[in-house]
């Protein structure tokens, strides 16, 4: 857009002389004959700059320049006064009333381009000051984070919200801090893969993560931090939100969809098939069979009755989920039950697990079952023949305060791009749909085991096994709420 510039004059040579003065140049140029007409045009010109003539009848070029400054929008613009008056006492009234330079009549016209160029210039930065300044109240009030930092990765700026979040030292520019250093003192970086190509210098196309795991003393904290700007000066700007309840909400709808599916389908599946048999065996008159399939057609209504009841009351309830843990022993009868789900022929499975006391799992009983279930359902839905041979063992490192549960199957390996997909994932949809089977969005998936996992400060990797046909899920799990993961050391799980 180019400059506009309100030239007002009574005189109709002075504006001719200023038009072709000013003709051929990249300005749109408007013009008034009088000071009235002026200030009733220049809320819609709203101009860049105003040449303004002094001496005018009926109301002068103070006057008219005092008028403007007492307009909110436009007290601002740049007003130079063109006069014939050199006199010092002209040049102290012009000032006063507002103006910012003075040309005298008859003007060169060198002087002249000069003169508006310098000005229009001045008002740019003076725009660009303002515009700074309000950006910069913005942010330091905004209930986002934001920081910069260099290519070092030292944090040169953060607002408010940003030293809240990352729980950063007050004096965390003088010297710069380390984003890592503050970041790995109660963070995971998640996934990993995306924060080694930031790290490298690349900035990757999915967002990052940093996730507090939750404590007796802290819930789960979810950062996602986005790239706002391109590179400038070495400094880089980066957004910090807050996405906690947006996660928990997906994890929420996505356990009780599976919770509901699970619990539902199996009373059904009695109910149907003996109320099938029932209309049959009345064509046949077999009155004996229809009494027996009758009841247990009844026995599958009152267990489904059961189960809503307890869906309504799990609907009803308060989530006490970071109050529960799991022995090994209870999770070994989950773990049997998922199989008896999914008609697993316990023949076909082998268990390994360690036993110790100390070993207890932060997870609910729901929350391992719907865990468990996803690995087993994909090895189920990836298997050729749909009945996989499954082995799993356990371990637990009181060191590390960490029970590693390791998961193999003899289903199909995974493509490198299937492996690949598994790592980018987006944390409020179903990003697994070549293994589940489901409508995107529905279900836990195993996007969704990874992110009930991160939100304990467990991991999760999933690669062929060393089989030319098998498949390795290995799930580490913190062995107890108390005592929360190391987050210093980096391994390559995802």
């Amino acid at each position: 857009m180019n400059p506009r510039i309100f030239i007002v004059d009574d005189e109709k040579n002075s504006r001719l002389t200023i038009k072709a003065s000013l003709h051929g140049l990249s300005y749109d140029l408007f013009f008034a004959e009088n000071g009235y007409q002026a200030l009733k045009d220049l809320p819609q010109i709203d101009p860049d700059l105003v040449l303004l003539d002094v001496m005018m009848p009926d109301m002068t070029g103070y006057e008219v320049c005092r008028k403007i400054r007492e307009l909110s929008d436009h007290k601002e613009v740049p007003i130079v006064f063109i006069t014939s008056l050199d006199d010092k006492q002209s040049l102290f009234h012009g000032f006063e009333a507002g103006g910012d330079d003075f040309i005298t009549k008859p003007f060169n016209r060198i002087e002249l381009l000069v003169r508006i160029n310098g000005i229009l210039r001045l008002n740019r930065f003076r725009k660009l000051l303002g515009e700074r300044k309000r950006f910069q109240w913005l942010i330091d009030r905004a209930d986002e984070g934001y920081i910069s930092i260099n290519d070092s990765f030292h944090i040169l700026y953060a607002n408010e919200s940003a030293q809240n979040l990352l729980s950063l030292p007050d004096h965390y520019s003088n010297p710069p801090c380390h984003l890592l250093k503050i970041t790995d003192k109660y963070f995971n970086r998640k996934p990993l893969p995306a924060w080694e190509a930031f790290l490298s210098g690349s900035y990757p196309n999915e967002p990052l993560y940093l996730i507090r795991p939750e404590t007796d003393q802290h819930p789960s904290l979810w950062l996602e931090i986005t790239c706002i700007s391109q590179p400038e000066d070495d400094h880089y700007f980066y957004q910090i939100k807050d996405v906690t309840s947006k996660v928990e909400l997906t994890m929420e709808i996505k356990k009780f969809h599976n919770f509901v599916s699970h619990k539902l389908n199996t009373p059904m599946n009695h109910l149907l098939p003996f109320l099938e048999l029932s209309l049959i065996s009345l064509q046949d008159q077999n009155y004996d069979d229809v009494s027996e399939y009758i009841h247990c057609a009844q026995n599958g209504a009152l267990e489904l009755h059961q189960q809503v009841q307890r869906i309504l009351q799990t609907l009803g309830s308060k989530n006490a989920s970071s109050n529960l843990t799991l022995s090994m022993n209870e999770a070994k009868d989950l773990m049997m039950s998922v199989f008896d789900t999914h008609e697993i022929d316990h023949s076909k499975v082998t268990l390994s697990l360690h036993q110790d006391p100390q070993c207890v799992l932060p997870l609910s009983s729901q929350n391992f079952q719907s865990l468990f279930h996803e690995i087993i359902w994909n090895a189920v839905k990836n298997h050729p023949k749909k009945n996989p041979t499954i082995d799993i063992q356990s371990f637990c490192n009181n060191e590390k305060k960490e029970t590693t549960i390791l998961i193999r199957n003899d289903g199909t390996s995974l493509s490198p791009h299937e492996l690949k997909s598994i790592g980018h994932f987006s944390p409020y949809f179903q990003g697994e749909k070549y293994f589940t089977g489901q409508k995107e969005g529905m279900g836990l998936g195993l996007s969704g085991v990874k992110i009930m996992l991160w939100n304990i400060g467990g991991k999760f990797k999933i690669r062929n096994g060393s089989d030319e046909e098998s498949v390795e899920v290995t799930i580490s799990i913190p062995s107890c709420q108390k005592c929360q993961p190391s987050i210093e050391a980096r391994p390559d799980e995802s």
